[in-house]
This record gives C-alpha cells, structure tokens and sequence, in this order.
C-alpha cells in the first residue's frame, strides 16, 4: 500500500490533492487484486485502471503548466517521465486486457504503478515546492 506524506508536498495544495487520488486508486487496485474491500472482480480493475489512464493524464498537464509557470529545472524532465509512463501505462493496459484480466499482470502493473508514482514525486515533482517559493519570495 502507498502512503501520502509531507515529504512528497509539492507545494501547491490541489497537486498534493491530486497525488493524494491518484495513490488512493493505485490503493483501490491493489484491494481489488488481494481481494481486499467491498469488491473483487475484472471488471472493477478494469475501471480503475480506465480512470488512472484519464486521470494521470489529465493530472500530469495540471502538473507540467504548473511547471512551467514557476520555470521549475524539472520541467523538462517531468514532462519526458509523464510522456513515457503514459506509454508504459497504455502498454500494460492492453497487455491486461487482452489476456483476459490476467491477474499477474495486473499486480504487474500495480507493482510499477506504485514505484513510479512515489519515487516521481519524490525525485521530480518535490522540485516544484522550491521553484514556487522562489517565486513568491516565501
């Protein structure tokens, strides 16, 4: 399981927030694959990992303007490790599918899910926290 903590506070508030959903679903996958919570089947990981596709996505532009606007040195790189992740994620996806949901996949995919995801923040988007202090002179 994923744990949010002050150590991956990016310093924008809705950022965090949208780290914070976007660990909860991974959490909500890995349920689901253990058998844990209130449901167990394909198709209620198939949902989730459908709103992790749109939401990374549609999280990493919010993040990468956010970048931009505070000229954060990780730009660059965010943006390059957004694109390829999205790309691996689109890959394990149809891998997932079209094996039938296979469940070693899956955890396959939870297992990078997670790591991505917290080392990302952890290695890239802190970056963010500094550059918007600078700006604001806090």
């Amino acid at each position: 399981m994923l744990t949010w903590d002050e150590s991956m506070s990016t310093g924008d508030a809705r950022t965090d927030f949208q780290h914070k959903t976007l660990i909860e679903k991974c959490n909500d996958l890995s349920d689901i694959l253990e058998g844990r919570g209130a449901a167990s089947s394909h198709q209620t990981a198939s949902d989730i990992l459908d709103f992790l596709e749109f939401y990374a996505a549609w999280h990493f532009r919010q993040e990468e303007r956010l970048m931009t606007q505070y000229n954060c040195p990780t730009a660059g790189l965010n943006l390059r490790e957004h694109n390829e992740f999205l790309v691996k994620f689109t890959d394990f996806k149809v891998r997932y599918l079209q094996s039938n949901m296979d469940r070693d996949i899956a955890l396959a995919v939870y297992a990078e899910l997670a790591h991505w995801i917290t080392d990302h923040i952890l290695r890239v988007d802190i970056a963010l926290r500094k550059s918007m202090q600078e700006s604001t002179g806090a």
